[in-house]
C-alpha cells in the first residue's frame, strides 16, 4: 500500500509518494510531519524530505490495527528495559526499547560511580543495546570480589516529547 499526494488543485498526482506500507489510515499533518496509522504501528514522515519513504519512521509500536491519529505538541516517551547481561571484565550489555526517536542516557544512580556514563541516539522506535563499561573503581573491586552490583538511571529523551526514566540494578562480573 502507499500514500499519494497532489497539489491543492488536484494536479500533479504522485500515487507512490510514500510506499511499502501495510495499510495506512487516519492521516494527520502537523508542522512539517505527516502522521498515520499503519497496521500495528503509528508512523511519522518528514514532509520536507526528498525521499519521504526513507524518512518514514515508526514512532509507536504494538497498536492493534489503529485507524486514526491525534497529534499535539508533546508526547510521552516510552522506555522499557528489556534485558541486562553481564559480560567478561565487568562490562554490562543493557538492552532497552524506546517508542520514538531520541537520546538514551545511562548514569550511575548511587554515590559511588561504578560504570561510565553512556549515551545512544535512536533514529526511530526500536530496541537497542548499550555497552556499559566499568570505572577503575569497579575494576579494582572486581579483582577482590567476583561479582558487584551497581544502580543505574536510564533516561530517555524523545525528540520533541516528554522524558522518561527508570532506575535499575545491574550485575558486573569478573569472569
Amino acid at each position: 500500500a502507499s500514500i499519494a499526494r497532489a497539489t491543492l488543485n488536484g494536479g500533479d498526482v504522485n500515487n507512490s509518494y510514500i510506499t511499502g506500507l501495510n495499510g495506512p489510515c487516519g492521516l494527520v499533518a502537523y508542522s512539517h510531519y505527516l502522521y498515520f496509522a499503519d497496521g500495528p504501528t503509528i508512523d511519522r514522515t518528514d514532509l520536507t524530505s526528498a525521499d519521504p519513504t526513507a524518512a518514514t519512521e515508526q514512532i509507536v509500536l504494538g497498536t492493534k490495527n489503529a485507524c486514526g491519529v491525534a497529534v499535539d505538541s508533546l508526547y510521552a516517551g516510552k522506555l522499557v528495559i528489556v534485558a541486562r547481561h553481564s559480560r567478561p571484565r565487568g562490562i554490562v550489555r543493557l538492552t532497552v526499547g524506546v517508542s520514538n526517536p531520541g537520546v538514551i542516557l545511562v548514569r550511575s544512580a548511587s554515590g559511588l560511580r561504578l560504570l561510565r556514563d553512556a549515551r545512544a541516539t535512536v533514529r526511530h522506535a526500536e530496541v537497542t543495546t548499550i555497552s556499559l563499561v566499568p570505572t577503575s573503581i569497579a575494576r579494582r573491586r572486581l579483582l577482590k570480589q567476583r561479582v558487584i552490583q551497581a544502580r543505574i538511571r536510564v533516561e530517555y529523551l524523545p525528540t520533541g516529547g516528554v522524558a522518561a526514566a527508570k532506575t535499575t540494578t545491574v550485575t558486573l562480573a569478573r569472569r
